[in-house]
């Protein structure tokens, strides 16, 4: 039922007319749909949305996905001169892969007004369904427990519900760099050139898989787990999508190896180096 919901969600994509989505779309149509509520939404409440306005949640993951990529490039461009904002750029490309998926299941959160949204397909319509936000759906927690609790990926183990007061745990490790006091590792800074940066993403890619490489926060700064952890969970977005669309999707054809990164992600070769050990953990996706 998923997989068909991200079939025709995507399929929608592929027929928008027009201009491609602008900053901020997805936002202002879901706000739209309630301005007259006056911030408050009965039980049970939904909305019909048209295709064009569906399709949003798909351009929407997958921009988030394509934000991971860069924010991993970031992460691995730093990491020899600041293995603190390495860790940081590293976390958030795991955190935009995650927030993708939850757009691709259907689900985005508005931060003013309060309130998340789920999409759902029924009988042909898109009725998006609006719930008031709890006190506990903060933006990284609501995006990576709402995939975690997912039939798509509750028993994939390179996704958590990414709860702070675990210490292993990716925010966890991330909030050593924003929050901790006297952290005082300040490596000499010579970035790194292109050849550097190309061998370091190759490196990554070889860096032994034998468990889910969660960083602890008592090993800050742990950037090969924070950069490795981001990486598998990139390619693990590409296959799932690759493996629904069966490459019969042309706007994610278009996408799928962004133009901006060839020259340091083979994403081919990176499957064929880590793939197998990625299956091995999970096992096949649902």
């Amino acid at each position: 039922m998923v997989k068909k919901q991200i079939n025709i969600m995507m399929d929608t994509l592929v027929k928008r007319p027009g201009q491609s989505p602008e900053l901020g779309d997805l936002s202002k149509m879901l706000k739209s749909q309630i301005k007259n509520l006056n911030g408050k939404v009965p039980a049970g409440h939904y909305v019909t949305i048209k295709p064009i306005e569906f399709s949003l949640f798909a351009s929407a993951a997958i921009e988030m996905w394509e934000r991971a990529i860069h924010s991993f490039l970031i992460s691995a461009a730093t990491y020899r001169i600041s293995p603190i904002w390495s860790s940081v750029s590293g976390y958030y490309s795991s955190h935009y892969c995650v927030r993708g998926l939850a757009h691709l299941l259907g689900y985005f959160q508005i931060y003013k007004p309060s309130f998340k949204v789920q999409m759902k397909v029924e009988n042909g319509k898109f009725n998006c369904y609006y719930l008031q936000k709890k006190s506990s759906d903060g933006e990284h927690r609501f995006y990576w427990k709402t995939v975690k609790k997912s039939m798509e990926f509750e028993n994939n183990n390179f996704f958590t519900e990414n709860i702070e007061t675990s210490s292993e745990s990716d925010v966890a490790h991330r909030s050593v760099a924003n929050y901790y006091d006297h952290i005082n590792i300040f490596p000499q800074f010579t970035p790194l050139d292109k050849d550097e940066l190309i061998s370091r993403i190759e490196r990554i890619s070889k860096l032994p898989l034998d468990s889910v490489p969660i960083p602890k926060k008592e090993d800050f700064p742990d950037v090969n787990k924070v950069q490795l952890i981001a990486y598998c969970r990139i390619i693990i977005f590409r296959n799932y999508l690759d493996e629904i669309l069966q490459n019969d999707n042309q706007y994610w054809k278009s996408h799928r190896n962004p133009s901006w990164c060839r020259e340091y992600i083979d994403f081919q070769k990176t499957n064929s180096s880590i793939g197998d050990s990625i299956s091995n953990i999970i096992g096949s996706i649902k």
